[in-house]
């Protein structure tokens, strides 16, 4: 017999295929997306555990470790796919400018290619600080758009009645603050806040409201249609 959290993600994929063309779910350990190597050898530079440990949205694909993450645990599949459900809805209503500011600042080092030019002028060759961009330099964008997702998994836990712990805000933080991302937001206190009150809106419904918060709507729905 399936969980109630199986039947929430199982329900909540096919709301997002309605949503987002070309949707869905695939493994990193069976994959032959080319996209989704390339990122790994990039990515894998700093997270080693990123094919293994992470899960990965490259619009319009969930990337999963394996099924049998999946499998053996739906509910931790249900709160997963509700988070990269944002950086969906996120990505097709703000189009192509939100994965570049994703992206931000790092991929700035793309401008060190020019650096070739200098065969004609070794002004050129100033091009290289572009590669300064590849530090772990603070990325607001990324921030922003992590802590929407971030904020469904508060959101998801309360409307679940499931507990949030010092221990859960704590991988969480360093999410933020480590090199998984990045360290694309070295202020933990700041992103702790953030859930806190993302907690609290999810709580009295605030965080419904407003056209970004058609995620947060549809996930709450699907949880209120399905308990059992």
């Amino acid at each position: 017999m399936s969980s109630v959290a199986e039947k929430r993600a199982k329900a909540l994929e096919e709301k997002i295929k309605k949503e987002i063309p070309g949707f869905r779910i695939d493994f990193k350990d069976t994959s032959k997306d080319w996209k989704l190597r390339v990122v790994s050898k990039i990515v894998g530079f700093f997270n080693k555990d990123f094919m293994t440990g992470f899960t990965t949205t490259l619009y319009p694909v969930i990337y999963f470790a394996n099924r049998g993450q999946v499998e053996k645990n739906y509910g931790a599949f249900l709160y997963t796919i509700c988070h990269e459900w944002v950086h969906l809805y996120d990505r097709k209503s703000k189009g192509f400018p939100f994965t570049l500011s994703y992206l931000m600042p790092q991929v700035l080092a793309v401008f060190s290619i020019f650096s070739i030019l200098a065969i004609w002028s070794l002004w050129f060759l100033l091009f290289l600080l572009a590669l300064l961009f590849l530090l772990p330099i603070r990325s607001p964008w990324r921030t922003k758009w992590e802590l929407r997702g971030y904020s469904m998994n508060m959101a998801v836990r309360v409307w679940d009645n499931q507990p949030i712990d010092e221990e859960y805000m704590k991988r969480v933080e360093e999410n933020f603050t480590g090199l998984n991302y990045f360290r694309m937001c070295p202020d933990g206190e700041k992103v702790r806040e953030h859930l806190l009150a993302a907690q609290e809106s999810a709580r009295d419904s605030s965080l419904l409201e407003g056209e970004d918060s058609y995620p947060y709507r549809v996930v709450k729905t699907t949880m209120e249609e399905i308990t059992k």
